[in-house]
């Protein structure tokens, strides 16, 4: 369900179907005045800082690796087949399959915070370079929904 909400791009119109969907967490700081944005942003921070705020410690994860790849794979050349993504769709969801399985490093592993960050920045720099993304990224900028290309 996650896997899918992302790689769809299914955007959340407010914070509340934001939390719906799982990108947000219940806990999580909602501003309803974007003027206000910056102000409350700067309160919280000032708050954990006076709190003597101490960040969680870094996690790893076990994530199952290539058979992860294919299994989400196969879901991809589905919903490709049933004309539900285009073949761009596709190229990001393969994209996110590597980065959510912890890479095509063989079987079942730990994954550590860090090593997921990384994966995640690699697969946005080479998709941040392919045209279409551009194009679904100016689209999304400019019309605020996205773009099926």
């Amino acid at each position: 369900d996650a896997f899918e909400k992302i790689a769809m791009a299914k955007v959340a119109t407010s914070a509340f179907e934001g939390q719906a969907f799982g990108y947000l967490r219940k806990g999580d700081g909602v501003s309803f005045d974007r003027a206000r944005l910056i102000y409350e942003a700067k309160a919280r921070a000032l708050g954990l800082a006076d709190s003597d705020y101490t960040p969680p410690t870094p996690r790893s994860f076990v994530l199952p690796g290539e058979s992860g790849i294919a299994t989400l794979g196969m879901m991809i050349d589905t919903l490709v087949a049933g004309g539900y993504a285009s073949e761009h769709d596709a190229l990001i969801a393969r994209k996110l399959a590597v980065v959510l399985s912890g890479g095509a490093g063989g079987h079942t592993h730990a994954v550590t915070e860090e090593e997921m960050l990384e994966l995640e920045r690699e697969v946005f720099i080479s998709l941040a370079g392919e045209p279409k993304s551009q194009e679904r990224m100016e689209h999304m900028l400019m019309k605020n929904k996205p773009l099926r290309n």
